[in-house]
Formats: structure tokens, sequence, C-alpha cells
């Protein structure tokens, strides 16, 4: 544990709790064997009740091994800090009681820390003829060549966690060294594979040559270039050209679009031109967010475009050999990240999110098709529209000065997104994190932001709008949902491009490209090929576990932010509570993704500002004061604790989930 310490260079491994010039004698096994087998040897010569002490004569300091070790493995000399016992009862105290965390010091050390002991074997020497062989001092360097020759096996060795150390210096120099030589499958090998597949797929690119016909086709039938006669959409909040010259915009732009669609992608079925395809790909992208640019009065050619347009950015770089991949990503089949348990890009990974984001997305284009007007009203159970001459909530806030701001329809541009999340979500397989780093990256900076978006669009409707919308909050709940279950593949490409350019494979390449495995001699487990109850739980639990102080903590945040209907709290109380507990919903739910964990101390700080935020606003009676103090205090108790950790491993990341 000691050396452990010190290669992680861990903050206790610079803290002690007692006198650092104290120490105990050691005994190697072997030396405790021989002793053993002597004194069965001599059990017949031996009084009937014999007591010998044994172990190494020399009792070298805690202070003398920290500076050893520290020597050995990092060439420097360990400073070691000596802390007051009591302080480090408290510590130790508030790690296993307060923040339930796991560790190997204990009560009885913490009490024995000053102990110093040197002891008298010459009766073992007299009665057995014994004495160590060994000696600590003297084979700690090769025990520390060893931990620096391979550390992951030094760690199985010694029954330590072999991840935490997977991607260290010497693990990466290895992996430098294996890199440099042939890897699994031989650049000929890759590209013939990619030739037999590419044989068995040409139908997708054949097929979006089909669509692009379609989109120059579809203007005439769903009659873009026709006079129209429309209202002015609820949303729009700045001057627009006439519906007559929006629709026929959008039409030019539909046939133009499925001309290059169907060059590009006949273009894209030579394999010196594969790389096209993300051209036609970026076309399909333009096709879906065109009616929202164009504000169309055709709710026919906005369901058209954005199904034809997904269609498009499917058949063109969803359907393998995704183009742009380099040979050497796709030389081995490794699919686990470095020091990982499993990998974070499977489908049973995905999955979840990829139907999450259909959820958003069909709430959105609902919003979206009575902004733009094709929809004449919007299905709210709750909530009313305040002061706004509407009919609910829902319409309230989606025609109010702040959605009139956007310069298209932001319940439209919300669906677009729910559109890229679905994509870039569903495309790549399961090496995808080290295949395909910058779509991993997107797909995060898609969901994450996309998150904070949606909850601050909720945050601001009471104070800002005066009016609440059931279905922003469904769409909201629906994306902060999927930052936990995002986050683990985006920790893991990080993680690979570190550990790639460590390794001596450039940056740039990597990242755009993909680069080789680190890891060797891995076997891909099962996917969806699994029994159905593996898959379903898989698809609930993958990187995210549910300890009951979040859960909790979720609940707290649901309930601070009805506190008008139930206390009768009113602004600005009631707009600190309503914001409060938006904020507080989306840490806890983010921090049930594992390897985010610490987040919820944020959760400290703002449930402090709970307890104490009746004392400094207006619009609290005395259940109101009692209420708040008691969630906010509540809310801190919860948000200590760590909770059970899962059986799975995040490489060096590990040390960070407290």
């Amino acid at each position: 544990q000691q050396i452990a310490r010190i290669f992680e260079r861990l903050p206790t491994a610079y803290l002690f709790a007692g006198d650092i010039t104290a120490g105990q004698p050691y005994l190697h096994k072997d030396d405790l064997v021989d002793a053993v087998v002597r004194t069965v040897d001599r059990r017949a010569e031996l009084p009937a009740e014999t007591v010998l002490l044994i172990g190494e004569e020399g009792t070298p300091s805690y202070e003398e091994m920290q500076k050893r070790i520290g020597r050995l493995i990092h060439g420097e000399d360990w400073r070691t800090l000596a802390l007051p016992k009591q302080l480090t009862k408290l510590g130790a105290w508030v790690q296993t009681e307060v923040l339930d965390q796991d560790t190997d010091i204990k009560p009885w050390m913490i009490e024995n820390s000053d102990d110093h002991y040197e002891i008298d074997i010459s009766r073992a020497k007299t009665l057995l003829g014994w004495a160590p062989r060994h000696s600590l001092l003297d084979t700690l360097p090769e025990m520390i060549r060893r931990l620096k020759q391979d550390p992951t096996d030094w760690y199985a060795a010694n029954k330590l966690d072999p991840p935490v150390v997977a991607a260290s210096d010497p693990e990466i120099e290895q992996a430098e060294r294996r890199l440099k030589g042939p890897l699994e499958r031989s650049k000929e090998d890759v590209e013939a594979a990619i030739k037999r597949h590419r044989s068995r797929t040409l139908w997708a690119p054949m097929t979006n040559a089909a669509l692009g016909l379609w989109l120059v086709t579809s203007p005439m039938t769903v009659g873009l270039f026709d006079p129209v006669t429309a209202a002015m959409p609820p949303a729009l909040g700045h001057a627009v050209a006439e519906p007559q010259l929006r629709n026929a915009s959008l039409g030019v732009s539909e046939i133009v679009s499925g001309l290059l669609v169907t060059v590009f992608a006949l273009m894209g079925m030579s394999r010196r031109w594969r790389w096209v395809q993300w051209i036609t790909a970026s076309l399909g992208v333009w096709v879906m967010l065109a009616p929202l640019l164009f504000w169309t009065t055709s709710a026919a050619a906005y369901a058209i475009d954005t199904l034809v347009g997904m269609l498009i950015v499917a058949f063109a770089v969803m359907i393998p050999p995704t183009p742009g991949i380099s040979r050497r990503a796709l030389a081995a089949d490794d699919d686990i990240p470095l020091g990982w348990t499993y990998s974070p890009s499977t489908f049973t990974q995905r999955i979840p999110i990829v139907a999450l984001a259909f959820v958003g997305l069909f709430v959105s284009r609902y919003l979206a098709a009575f902004q733009m007007g094709h929809a004449d009203g919007l299905w709210d159970p709750f909530l009313g529209p305040g002061s706004a001459p509407v009919r609910n909530g829902s319409e309230a806030v989606v025609t109010s000065w702040v959605s009139k701001g956007f310069p298209i329809a932001d319940a439209g541009l919300g669906a677009f997104a729910y559109c890229l999340d679905i994509l870039a979500g569903a495309i790549g397989d399961r090496r995808r994190w080290r295949t395909m780093p910058w779509m991993v990256l997107l797909f995060g900076l898609l969901i994450i932001p996309l998150g904070v978006v949606s909850v601050s669009f909720i945050i601001i409707q009471p104070p800002l709008i005066g009016a609440l919308c059931t279905l922003c909050i469904v769409q909201a709940a629906v994306t902060v949902v999927l930052i936990p279950y995002s986050v683990d593949e985006v920790l893991a490409t990080i993680q690979y491009l570190w550990g790639a350019t460590r390794a001596g494979e450039p940056f740039w390449r990597t990242f755009w490209m993909g680069g080789p495995a680190l890891s060797e001699n891995q076997t891909p487990g099962p996917d969806l090929d699994r029994p159905v109850f593996e898959v379903v739980k898989e698809f609930v639990t993958g990187g995210v576990n549910f300890p009951w102080t979040l859960v909790a903590s979720t609940l707290l945040g649901a309930l601070l932010m009805t506190t008008p209907l139930i206390i009768g709290t009113q602004p600005p109380l009631y707009f600190s509570d309503h914001v409060l507990g938006c904020l507080i919903i989306m840490v806890a739910v983010t921090a049930m993704a594992e390897v985010v964990r610490p987040v919820r101390f944020l959760n400290v700080v703002l449930g402090a500002w709970i307890a104490v935020s009746p004392f400094v606003l207006a619009g609290g009676e005395t259940q109101a004061i009692a209420a708040d103090v008691t969630i906010g205090l509540a809310l801190i108790v919860l948000s200590l604790p760590r909770g059970t950790r899962s059986d799975q491993h995040y490489g060096g990341w590990d040390r960070a989930i407290v």
C-alpha cells in the first residue's frame, strides 16, 4: 500500500499520523516459512512452551522508508507531513462514515503510529539457528524495478487494483514499443476487409442517390412553388419575406441539394472518392435545417426534409465501413480502454441515449410545428398561461419574447439538435471511442451543453416569462437524463487521446482518423447478442448507478420547485427555489454517472444557499422558512456520501471517483 500510494502520488502518500521517525520491523515471508520449518523440525528439542521473536534486526523509520521508496520510484526525496492523531482520526472518520469511501487506514493504525519496535532475535538464533536472509531495504530496489517494469502485473500480484495504473508511464512506454512493430492486422489485410465490406454495402450510396432525386421532385409534390396565404408564425420575432417567397426558396434549396446529393452519392461509390460521403452527409444536415431557416409554411416539407435529411446522413456515413478511419485504427478489435472493465461505445451503452433523443425529438417537433404555424395549438394538461393571451403555459412559453428573440424557431432548433444526437449516437462501432474520437467529443458537446441550455430555459420561465411549459419540462428532463449516460464515452476518448499522444501517435491524425489500440490481446465480448434481461439491465445501468442519496436529492429538487403549490412561497423566494430546484436535479442526475460522481458536491453549495435564502429573500412565511432550511440541510447531508461503487473500473480515473 505504501509503495502504491507513492507510485500514484496520492495525497495520502505525503501524510502520516504520528512520529515519522518511528518504525516497525519487517519479515520476508520466506524467512517466516523457514522459521516455521525449523520449529517443526526441532519440536522435540524445544521446551513445551517457547516464545520466539523473529524479524529483521534493523528497524527503518517511516520517514526513511518514504524517502527510499520516493528515490527509487521518482528519483526524489519524498517529503512527508506528520499530522496530529486527532486530525487524522477525524479525516478517516469523514472518509468512511460521511463520504462512504473505502480506506486502508484503520483506527488502530493511527493509535499505534508512534510506536517504535526493535526486536531481539537472539533466542531464535540460539534455539533454531535462524536468522533472516532477506532485508527489506536490500529487496526494495528489486520490488520497485518489477513495479516500474510492469505496473499492472505488479498490482495484480499484490492484490491491488491494476486498472488504476493501466495508463501509467511504464505501461504507455510498453504500448509505444509495441506500436512501432507490426500491428495485429496488416494494412493490406485491413484494406481487403474494407473492400469486401464495401462490396456488400454499395446499396447505401445508391439509396442516397434515390433520396436525392426524391428531394428534386418534392417541392412540386408538396406545392412549395404554389401561391400561399398564411398568417405570420406565432413565434416569429423579426421581419421575414412573404410566405410564397420563403416556400419557393426552400423549394430551390431542395432541388439543388437533391442534385448534389445524387452526384456525390454516386461519386462516393468509387474507392478513391469514398471521402466525399462526408460531403453527402453535410448536405443531409443542411436539408434538415433548411425548413427552419426559411420559416416554411408547409408542414409536409418540414416533415419530409427532416426524415430525408436524417436518412441521407445515415446512408452516407453510418453504414460501415465509415469513411475516414485510419487503417491503424482498424487493425485490432480491442474495444475496451486501458484500465477499463467495459467498452463505453457498445450499442447497449448507446441505444438508451438514442431512444431518449427520439423522445426529445418528438416533443420538440410538436412545439416547433406550433411555433412555425403548422399547428393551431398546443396541448398542456397542467400549467396555465399566466398573463399571456393564449390557452396554456406551453403556448405562452414558446411564443414569449425569449423564443421570438431567436432567428429560427427555438423548438425547431432543439429538434434539429436531437436529430444530430440520434445520428452521432448511432454512428460507429464499439471501438469508436478510439476510431472516431472527434465524433465522440462532438456527441458529448451536443448532449452536455444542450442539457444545460434546456435546464436554463426552464429556469428563466417563471421569473422572465411568467409561465411554465409542461412539454418543455419533459424535454428538459429527457436532455438531463442523457448527460450521465454519455459522459463515460467522452472520458474514455479523452483518456485515449492523452495516452495515444504519450505513446507517440500524432494528436491531430488520431483525433480525426482514430488510432491503434494501446491494449493487447483483447477479445470483444457480446453486445446485443445476449439474453434480453442482461441487455435491458445494461441499458439502465451502463456506466450509471442510483445511490439512494442522489435519488433523494433529485426528489428534493423537484419538491423545491413546487413550494408555491405546497407552502405558498412568493417571489423572490419562489424564484430562488425554482432556480435552485432545477440546478439540484441536474447536478444529482449527472452525478449518477460514476465517472462524474464528485459533481454532487456542487449540491452542498446549493443546499447552503437554500438554507440561508429565506432569511435574505422575501416571499416566505414561517412554514416556508422551516421548509427551505430543512431541505437545504438535508441536501448537504445527502450530497456528502459517494454511494456504493459498482465493480467497474475507469483506469486512472478511479482515484477521482470520491
